[in-house]
């Protein structure tokens, strides 16, 4: 079978094809015993646990503090990295069937009528091929049902979007205003100048019609708020910036105010100010949303849903400038080597995971 662009419906050619083809192992992957599968990382009941080493140990000895928080945080890089890469091998005849279905049925959703799903004898895996031969391939010259019918289910589910309904945990006054502020801040960031939610459920839930699931990953970018002048709880009168509930007679108060402080000079000490536009910057965090389809997902096991898993490994990609903003304290400290090796590695078939630009 020709190696198959899924979003442009083209077959792929030169290196890109034969990297896109490569041969599948028949074996499950990650599993004691199994061919390739590294000998300290043997089979649990969704694929992995660790060697004889003590997790905690690495962890000490590469000053972490991941202690208690789960074996691949606590482990070191390579063994997590090698144990994330046996669970995601163990599933490529499953994924590899899956991208054969969901790539059959966008085309069918783009009008190729040509395109045809069939089962591999003695197998329970799927591939698709098109009749003819694929080159000469056009959309069919007759209405597209099958999108209308797709473009109709998904108007029909989102015409009355979710929208957010917090629930108090208790009777008490506190969280009845806990629960009117999430309410409120759930409504705004929700809206167009926040994740827009409204189009991502349409989105995904049209996603949905040609590959059965669709993914939405939620990080906290730590500046994509923006800035705003700092400004620190402080006595109206207090002198001394660093010490700002604490008024002139020495004493503190609980009665503050807001007001506007420097950037701290090389000894940490601020200064306060009545000039914003001399005050130190303040960055705000913003809640960013990726949209994925189920080629970049593993679920372990892999007969349970996202709610009902074990394990979940996400095969993303990002920019680099984003990896900075996500990960100063490991990608925004590599040098130049370091940042032109992570962008020269390459998972295995790549061309699935990764967009043609």
């Amino acid at each position: 079978m020709a190696a198959t662009n899924p979003n442009r419906s083209q077959p792929l050619a030169g290196q890109a094809a034969v990297d896109a083809s490569a041969p599948i192992s028949q074996l499950v992957r990650g599993v004691a015993g199994s061919e390739g599968a590294q000998p300290s990382i043997r089979a649990t009941a969704f694929g992995r646990q660790f060697g004889t080493d003590t997790p905690a140990a690495h962890a000490e000895s590469e000053g972490r503090d991941f202690v208690g928080l789960g074996e691949l945080l606590e482990a070191d890089d390579e063994t997590a990295f090698k144990s994330t890469d046996d669970l995601v091998l163990r599933q490529r005849l499953l994924a590899r069937s899956r991208l054969d279905q969901d790539t059959h049925w966008k085309n069918i959703k783009l009008n190729y009528t040509w395109s045809v799903l069939e089962k591999v004898q003695d197998q329970d895996m799927y591939r698709q091929t098109f009749l003819g031969e694929p080159n000469a391939l056009r959309p069919s010259a007759v209405p597209n049902k099958a999108a209308d019918l797709c473009n109709k289910l998904v108007e029909t589910l989102n015409t009355d979007p979710p929208s957010p309904s917090p629930q108090a945990t208790d009777d008490s006054e506190e969280a009845e205003r806990a629960t009117e502020l999430a309410a409120q801040f759930l409504k705004q960031d929700g809206g167009e100048q926040g994740t827009d939610d409204e189009s991502l459920f349409w989105a995904q839930t049209d996603l949905c019609t040609t590959s059965s699931s669709a993914y939405l990953h939620e990080w906290v970018d730590k500046t994509g708020g923006g800035w705003v002048p700092s400004q620190i709880k402080a006595h109206p009168q207090a002198p001394d910036a660093n010490n700002p509930l604490v008024g002139p007679d020495g004493q503190p108060t609980t009665d503050y105010v807001l007001r506007y402080v420097t950037e701290p000079d090389e000894t940490g000490a601020v200064q306060f100010t009545n000039d914003p536009s001399a005050a130190g910057k303040t960055w705000l965090p913003k809640i960013r949303v990726e949209k994925w389809a189920r080629e970049h997902i593993r679920l372990f096991p892999e007969d349970k849903d996202l709610n009902q898993c074990e394990a979940a490994i996400g095969l993303f990609y990002c920019t680099l400038s984003e990896a900075k903003r996500r990960w100063p304290e490991t990608v925004g400290q590599l040098d130049e080597a370091g940042l032109a090796g992570l962008c020269d590695w390459l998972p295995n078939r790549y061309m699935v995971l990764l967009p043609p630009a």
